[in-house]
């Protein structure tokens, strides 16, 4: 697994969906190191990166599309 030091020196994006939220402070951001990816708010990322294999990321990012994780 990767530890935190090197998620803090890695290459962060933020994602497309969260251009609405900027307004706000903060986004949604993803990172990939190797086999593993991680997802931060941007706002407070340090103690909340939620680390996990990419696969597992992959299948979160599709049922977020799907809009199956949304709160209404």
């Amino acid at each position: 697994m990767v530890g935190q030091g090197e998620w803090n020196e890695a290459s962060w994006r933020k994602s497309v969906r969260s251009g609405s939220h900027e307004s706000a402070g903060g986004c949604v951001c993803v990172a990939v190191i190797g086999s593993w990816g991680a997802i931060r708010d941007s706002k407070d990322p340090e103690p909340r990166t939620i680390v996990m294999p990419k696969p597992a990321l992959r299948r979160l990012f599709e049922e977020v599309k799907r809009g199956r994780l949304d709160l209404h």
